[in-house]
């Protein structure tokens, strides 16, 4: 028997074996390849590529659980969502969320496949967070240990946002149609619906919400911002450090190296489109365990944000530099991984506070969060 009749096979026995795994492997072409990059397998969310050698040691039962593991790297958009992130790292913490699933629904996965039970229950950004803190980012991309049962690269649209937006939600429709289709048949493991179903709850904009805070806030918010004083002297008060338009609009970014330069430069560009149409003052507040660096833009300003820092994460400090900088903000934006606990000793009442984060689940003690 050849390698692709064993392969093919292989897809039937996990149509059988797994009537979600079996609907989405259909959407994916397989062929074998001689790209010596491809050690195991590899998907690019329209094709699975494998090796042939690496099949050939392979039992059918492993082979079936490589391609439900390339199937779960699409259905988590891995292949869509990884930016300017190390992909070998990328690779790694896709591995950590997807194997644990596999060995629950009882697939045999080759090899030492990467389990690590501290990491059940988070997304990839999560996993790859604390991988990057923990081991750094390699000058070779390479992290050494076992070869991945299977691989993902980047979708063949990452240059094309549109597209890519179009493929994200293709993958999502295919996930909810399969999805319904083995809960109809009772094929599917409780643990594994729960963990694709949170891929189709719909979130919150951050947008919408970053528009929404700042609009209520704002309205009717004319007033001049509270002096400074310290540097008031008897009758003459000298302005604070903002100018009285709506009051000012706080950002803070979390510079312990997990947010990326796309999200800061996304961020940026609606901040900006905010700072026009409301006419306000930006304040942009970078901190790692401290203010590192700060930056103010008025109304017409280009903003380029600066970010500085880099070491661990504290949240306090902001809010201490607010107070005792006296800017009475509109509101304050946070933008962090979530990966904190170091909060104010009491929340601030006199304006509210968004929480912008690439964290699922993240309850801080206050405000409110949208994932980003």
């Amino acid at each position: 028997m050849t390698i692709e009749q064993e392969v093919m096979k292989a897809k039937i026995a996990l149509l059988l074996k797994e009537r979600l795994f079996g609907g989405l492997v259909t959407f994916l072409d397989i062929y074998s390849t001689k790209d010596s990059e491809v050690i195991t397998a590899c998907t690019d969310g329209e094709v699975i590529e494998y090796s042939p050698k690496f099949f050939k040691q392979c039992t059918r039962s492993q082979i079936v659980a490589v391609l439900a593991h390339e199937v779960l790297h699409c259905v988590f958009g891995h292949h869509i969502y990884r930016d300017n992130r190390d992909l070998k790292l990328w690779n790694q913490a896709g591995d950590y969320v997807i194997n644990p699933i596999l060995v629950d629904s009882y697939f045999e996965l080759p090899g030492e496949p990467l389990l690590d039970n501290r990491f059940r229950g988070m997304n990839t950004v999560q996993v790859y967070n604390i991988l990057a803190k923990e081991q750094g980012l390699p000058k070779d991309g390479g992290t050494g240990g076992s070869p991945s049962p299977g691989e993902v690269t980047d979708s063949p649209s990452k240059s094309n946002h549109e597209k890519l937006n179009q493929e994200e939600q293709v993958w999502k429709q295919r996930v909810a149609q399969a999805l319904t289709n083995a809960k109809l048949a009772g094929a599917i493991p409780s643990g594994l619906e729960r963990a694709l179903s949170t891929l189709l709850i719909p979130k919150v904009s951050w947008r919408e919400a970053l528009w929404e805070v700042v609009q209520e806030k704002a309205q009717d918010d004319y007033s001049f911002l509270k002096p400074n004083r310290k540097y008031t002297a008897g009758s003459i008060i000298l302005p604070s450090l903002f100018s009285e338009r709506i009051k000012a609009i706080v950002v803070a970014v979390d510079t312990s190296g997990s947010v990326s330069t796309e999200e800061l430069t996304q961020f940026a560009s609606e901040i900006e489109e905010i700072q026009a149409v409301m006419g306000t003052d930006i304040a942009v507040v970078y901190c790692d365990t401290k203010v590192q660096n700060f930056q103010k833009f008025e109304p017409g300003d280009p903003i380029k944000l600066e970010p500085k820092g880099g070491g661990g994460t504290r949240y306090s400090p902001v809010f201490s530099w607010v107070e005792k900088e006296e800017i009475n903000p509109s509101c304050l934006i946070y933008l962090t991984d979530g990966q904190c606990s170091d909060f104010p000793k009491e929340a601030p009442y006199d304006f509210p506070t968004l929480w912008v984060t690439n964290r699922s689940g993240w309850k801080p003690p206050f405000g409110t969060v949208v994932e980003f």
